[in-house]
């Protein structure tokens, strides 16, 4: 199971019918850990239109998520993504 329908437990009941609690293996496949390639794509395209596709993204990056499609990018997309937004002191 992905972990991220457990981040959308907090949200409100009209969140309940996000993408990724209703395919998790789009997301992040149980066994391996990341999605299966073939998934990638889709993953992406349903969280496009994710209400919560914005609160996913900055969770995933703030917990320094490894796995999975979060807010519509991969582990490597987040890593370029997060790296845009630090500010140097």
């Amino acid at each position: 199971m992905s972990a991220v329908p457990h981040f959308l437990d907090g949200l409100p009941d009209r969140h309940s019918q996000t993408p990724c609690r209703e395919y998790p293996f789009l997301f992040v496949d149980a066994s391996r850990r990341t999605p299966l390639k073939e998934n990638v794509e889709e993953a992406k395209r349903l969280c496009a239109t994710c209400p919560v596709k914005d609160a996913c993204l900055t969770h995933a990056i703030a917990n320094n998520e490894q796995d999975g499609v979060w807010g519509g990018l991969t582990p490597d997309e987040r890593l370029t993504h997060a790296s845009t937004l630090e500010t140097p002191i």
